[in-house]
C-alpha cells in the first residue's frame, strides 16, 4: 500500500452517483474515503487477479461476477483494489521538485473495472447493486478503454491564475477549445491537456477527452515550503469497436497525449492484460 499523490483524489472528486458518472473517480467519492481511512489499514491499492483478455461486451455472466467481486471489496481491511488497473506510476510522493512532470498516475477502465468498481461504491454505501444497473453500465461502455491521467500543476495556484491562465487558455483554443474546455469549471492547466491517440495495428484512433476538477490540496516543495497546488484528473475515452475478435480486443497499442507543459507521452499497452 502506498500514500502518495494518487489517494490525494479519493477525497477531492465531487459526489455523484455511480451511474451518472462512470468515468468519475477510480477511488472513492467524497466523504467515503475519510470513512476508510478510519480502518485498520485505510485506504488501499491492492493487488487483484483474474484470467486476463479485454472483454469489450461482457456477458450476464460477466456482468454479475464483476459486480460480486466489487461487493465483496468492501472489507474493514480494503479500499478498493485497483490492481493492474493500475497502468503506469511515474511517481507517488507528496513532496513536489522543481521541474517534476505534472504526470503521476494512469489508470486503465474496462467495462468489467467499471462494473466491478460500482459494485464496491454501492456495497460500502451499504446500498443494493441492481443488476439491472450493472447491465445499464456495462452496455454503456461497451467497445470502450479509458486511460485515466491522475495529474498536479507544476505551478502554486496564485502563479497559475496570474501568470499562466492566458497561456493554457491559448493552447487549448489552438487544440479545439470545445474538446477541453468546460463552462461550468475553474479554468486551469488542466484544459491544455491535449487530445489523445491510440495507435493499434495501424489505425489511430482518437479520444473523447472530459476532465475532473481542478481541486486544490496543499503540497510540501522542495526546502520544505507548503503551496497550494491545483490537481486534476483527465479522461481519455476510446471506442475500439472495430476491433473485436471472437468477442474479445487484444494487441498491442501506443497511447500518446501532451501535458499542460508541451511534454509529450508515448505509452505501449498490451490491451489484453485488461479484462
Amino acid at each position: 500500500m502506498r500514500f502518495g499523490i494518487l489517494e490525494r483524489f479519493s477525497e477531492r472528486i465531487e459526489p455523484s452517483t455511480p451511474l451518472e458518472r462512470p468515468y468519475q473517480a477510480h477511488f472513492l467519492p467524497l466523504g467515503v474515503a475519510a470513512k476508510i481511512a478510519q480502518t485498520a489499514m485505510g485506504f488501499g491499492i491492492g493487488f487483484f487477479t483474474l484470467a486476463l483478455a479485454f472483454q469489450p461486451v461482457l456477458s450476464d455472466q460477466d456482468v454479475q461476477k464483476a459486480a460480486q467481486e466489487g461487493i465483496q471489496m468492501v472489507t474493514p481491511r480494503n479500499g478498493y483494489i485497483l490492481g493492474n488497473y493500475l497502468f503506469k506510476q511515474f511517481h507517488d510522493g507528496i513532496r513536489l521538485q522543481k521541474g517534476e512532470q505534472e504526470v503521476d498516475d494512469i489508470v486503465v477502465s474496462t467495462p468489467y473495472e467499471r462494473v466491478r468498481y460500482n459494485g464496491f461504491i454501492y456495497a460500502f454505501q451499504q446500498k443494493p447493486f441492481p443488476l439491472d444497473t450493472a447491465k445499464k453500465i456495462a452496455s454503456e461502455l461497451k467497445n470502450k478503454i479509458t486511460f485515466s491521467i491522475y495529474t498536479h500543476s507544476t505551478y502554486s495556484v496564485d502563479e497559475e491564475l496570474a501568470d499562466y491562465l492566458k497561456v493554457y487558455q491559448d493552447k487549448a483554443k489552438a487544440q479545439g477549445s470545445d474538446a477541453n474546455t468546460d463552462p461550468n469549471k475553474q479554468p486551469s492547466y488542466l484544459i491544455a491537456y491535449s487530445l489523445a491517440t491510440l495507435e493499434v495495428g495501424g489505425k489511430v484512433y482518437p479520444a473523447q477527452k472530459t476532465y475532473d476538477g481542478p481541486f486544490r490540496d496543499q503540497f510540501t516543495i522542495e526546502g520544505g515550503k507548503a503551496e497550494i497546488h491545483f490537481l486534476g484528473v483527465v479522461h481519455y475515452t476510446f471506442d475500439l469497436r472495430d476491433l473485436v475478435n471472437n468477442g474479445k480486443i487484444e494487441g498491442q497499442g501506443v497511447l500518446r497525449f501532451s501535458d499542460s507543459q508541451g511534454k509529450e507521452y508515448s505509452e505501449t499497452v498490451d490491451l489484453g492484460s485488461y479484462y
